[in-house]
């Protein structure tokens, strides 16, 4: 998949529908994306709150695939220092620019070669890409940025990211790439990083792309074709589920869909 391909892609989808079904599962409607992201944060709040790290004195934070702003907004809550972001595409980053004069904002691919001269020497202490990695199809691509991503932080720097790690080999699409827990792990162990906390994101409400159940396939298909009736088949079937996930969250170490993944820069990269 070419680069232009891939950012056209984005500014069509979200020119169209700017807000979280632009940036989510797109069929199936903003309101049920709303209670995905509930969900999401809800998940962010409780992993970040393990951790031996106060977030709330980072200095400098770097969101990567910005989108609509969801998490800019949940970064600059948590966090006292200043929070930037970066994305792929015009309108995104031209309305991030609106929203948050205070911050900076990039548009720029985080798998290019030159991404480090766009982003001059601003340095953090934290950078987040969720649900955004394994939209990059090209396995160099995708190697060079989580390197990116290594270079950008400081020492003893945090890298928050969703991804599906799958246990199987995983799977492609146009516009997708599902990767292996194997690979992601072994790729971040080599680029300097330590995976110091993983937690699923959700058991019920997303596809369940870490699963071979039939059953759980089937509930997926059947949740689908009863949300993608609507705004209001949305909000209350995600209103229903939503109390229900948490419960389900808390019970499971290892779910059937996306984690979430911390890790910590240990060391300089090797070569």
């Amino acid at each position: 998949m070419k680069n232009s391909e891939t950012r056209g892609y984005w500014e069509e989808r979200l020119a169209k529908n700017f807000d979280l079904s632009g940036v989510g599962f797109s069929t199936l409607g903003k309101n049920y994306n709303g209670w995905m992201y509930r969900v999401r944060r809800h998940v962010l709040l409780k992993t970040l709150g393990k951790l031996d790290y106060r977030f709330s004195d980072a200095t400098t934070v770097l969101d990567i695939g910005v989108g609509t702003g969801f998490y800019i907004d949940f970064w600059k809550e948590l966090c006292r220092g200043r929070v930037d972001g970066l994305d792929i595409t015009d309108v995104a980053v031209k309305n991030m620019k609106a929203k948050y004069p205070d911050s900076q904002f990039y548009v720029a691919d985080i798998g290019e070669n030159n991404l480090l001269e766009t982003l001059g020497k601003n340095r953090y202490s934290v950078v987040s890409a969720f649900d955004v990695l394994f939209h990059i199809t090209s396995d160099e691509k995708y190697r060079r940025a989580v390197q990116n991503i290594h270079a950008l932080l400081v020492p003893a720097g945090i890298f928050v990211l969703s991804e599906n790690f799958v246990h199987s080999n995983g799977a492609r699409a146009d516009f997708q790439v599902t990767r292996s827990k194997r690979y992601i792990e072994r790729l971040l162990a080599e680029t300097g990083f330590q995976v110091i906390e993983r937690a699923p994101m959700f058991v019920l409400m997303n596809a369940p792309v870490n699963s071979d159940s039939r059953f759980r396939r089937f509930c997926w298909r059947s949740l689908t074709r009863l949300v993608s009736r609507g705004e209001s088949a949305g909000s209350a079937v995600g209103g229903a589920i939503y109390p229900l996930e948490r419960l389900l969250l808390s019970m499971t170490r290892e779910g059937p869909s996306t984690e979430l993944i911390i890790c910590k820069k240990t060391r300089d990269r090797t070569t």
